[in-house]
């Protein structure tokens, strides 16, 4: 984007520019034509995934952190998959665009490639998967003889994003790992609280048992002691009432 700023300010300054020559590498000069070009095949839309998810991790808390914060849309920005959809949930949210072509039309420096004033040379890579030389708009670029365009067999763009894609894979799997650790662990308290109050119900269970079995037990020798105190107590009367019968007599 620094290259596409920096020949939007050349032509919009035109000849009060204050630079006497610039270089604009991997210059993004249609962002129409670039926006389209990464959402053109399988490849290009998996790469623009992964710079987006890039964007997302490393600089959404600076977006959320800013005082406009409250003018953007979280939540179309965290299901963005394209920068197309990040760019409607984020710039054009906050400067007033209705959607990512009029960003485009209103920012591209194709529109004032001719008012360009110093001499500039532009420099792409054939192999440049993000901003494809294919997107660049030759026929404008001739007619302004102060720009000039070289384009190179390689670029270390992929490279770049070979890296890119490495610190991703590496801090999504950190991710996962701690995910599956705090997972882990609460599944390991859970069974642990449950044995637990297992045990713990297992073992008042018990307790209850045992105190109803010896319940049962003193009642059994109430009751046996019972029943021998009231037949001793009535063999003593039928003693007592024998003998009174043959003292008579």
């Amino acid at each position: 984007m620094g290259a596409g700023i920096l020949l939007k300010h050349l032509g919009e300054e035109g000849p009060n520019a204050r630079f006497k020559a610039a270089v604009a590498i991997a210059a993004p000069v249609d962002f129409l034509a670039v926006g389209n070009s990464l959402e053109s095949s399988l490849k290009k839309r998996l790469m623009n995934f992964v710079m987006v998810s890039g964007v997302k991790l490393f600089m959404i808390h600076s977006f959320l952190k800013s005082p406009y914060a409250d003018q953007l849309d979280v939540g179309k920005m965290w299901r963005a998959r394209t920068l197309r959809q990040l760019e409607e949930a984020s710039i054009c949210k906050l400067h007033g665009y209705a959607n990512s072509e009029d960003y485009y039309a209103q920012n591209s420096p194709r529109t004032v490639l001719p008012a360009i004033a110093v001499p500039t040379l532009i420099v792409n890579a054939e192999d440049d998967p993000v901003v494809s030389f294919k997107t660049l708009p030759v026929e404008d670029l001739k007619k302004n003889p102060r720009l000039y365009v070289a384009i190179t067999k390689r670029g270390a763009q992929e490279y770049v994003i070979v890296v890119v894609v490495a610190v991703v894979v590496v801090i999504v799997d950190v991710v996962v790992v701690v995910i599956v650790v705090v997972v882990v662990g609460l599944v390991v308290v859970v069974v642990v609280v449950v044995v637990v109050v297992v045990a713990v119900a297992v073992a008042v269970a018990v307790a209850v048992v045992v105190i109803v079995f010896v319940l049962l037990i003193m009642v059994v020798i109430v009751g046996a002691v019972a029943v021998v105190v009231v037949v001793f107590f009535v063999f003593v009367v039928v003693v007592c009432f024998c003998y009174s019968c043959c003292c008579r007599f």
